[in-house]
């Protein structure tokens, strides 16, 4: 029998059977991740409450720690497939034809929550829509060198990235300190264009309220929605493509400082060994 990575990219992801639908997805943030590390204040520590696809951290500058989180195992399946079989990813992604057409196929299934069951297809999906270049800038080299490169980057980008497998509502808990920044992005349903979790986004707004009375710790915070939930809608907002950025911060953008230096760490993503046998939700 043939090997499913030696067919069409396209026809191959539907040649094995996949995970669970979970119709899940963020408003906006691959095209919007510039913008929005722009906005994001000075800070040591950085969190990503909500499933995080790495956009912005491919994007913004390293802080002193960083934490994400990684719900659906795609980030960890990513980096430790660049890590363990390198080769056979940099040759499957340089065969595949990495156009819009082929992106939009991938994006239509992955972003409905299927997970390919070929390590190497579904890191592959994964990297393009999430982590690679192209996820940004919409264009990518296809040379077996650039993209050999590329996921290096990621790999490197990742090496002091703490990854966590919680809920939103237990990271979040976890990091309320004043030398925190949280961004924020609940998803939703893309098919619907409504919140996939409505009591996720109850628990999400419950810390948003309590930060704000003076409850526990007064993290940084920015929440990506499509429009500003009247609790807090008095707050600062930035209006970003149709997609509303509330924060409980404001400056002047010109006056603010680089983040703060990271520290590098001698064993760099060792902790990641923890989560190899987690399950993806």
């Amino acid at each position: 029998m043939m090997d499913s990575r030696t067919n069409s990219p396209v026809s191959s992801l539907f040649s094995q059977p996949t995970f669970t639908p979970q119709a899940e997805t963020a408003p906006a943030v691959n095209q919007l991740a510039n913008d929005i590390v722009e906005l994001l204040p000075d800070h040591e520590t950085y969190v990503e409450p909500c499933a995080s696809r790495g956009t912005l951290l491919g994007v913004k500058p390293a802080s002193r720690n960083e934490i994400v989180n990684d719900v659906h195992g795609d980030l960890l399946h990513l980096y430790n497939t660049i890590k363990d079989e390198h080769s056979e990813l940099v040759r499957f992604l340089a065969e595949s034809p990495l156009d819009s057409s082929l992106q939009a196929e991938w994006e239509k299934t992955f972003l409905r929550g299927y997970r390919h069951t070929d390590d190497i297809v579904r890191a592959a999906q994964f990297f393009v829509q999430f982590a690679s270049p192209s996820s940004v800038t919409g264009s990518i080299d296809d040379s077996q060198d650039a993209i050999g490169e590329h996921l290096r980057e990621f790999k490197r980008r990742f090496d002091d990235v703490l990854i966590e497998a919680k809920t939103p509502h237990e990271l979040m808990g976890a990091y309320e300190d004043d030398s925190v920044c949280m961004f924020i992005n609940p998803p939703y349903d893309g098919s619907r264009y409504e919140y996939a979790n409505r009591s996720l986004d109850l628990l999400i707004m419950e810390h948003l309220m309590e930060w704000q009375s003076g409850v526990g710790g007064e993290p940084y915070w920015a929440l990506l929605t499509k429009q500003s939930p009247s609790p807090i809608s008095m707050l600062p907002t930035t209006d970003l493509s149709g997609n509303t950025l509330t924060r409980n911060y404001s400056f002047n953008l010109e006056s603010t400082s680089p983040f703060l230096e990271a520290d590098s760490t001698e064993n760099g993503i060792t902790h990641l060994s923890a989560f190899s046998e987690q399950e993806v939700a």
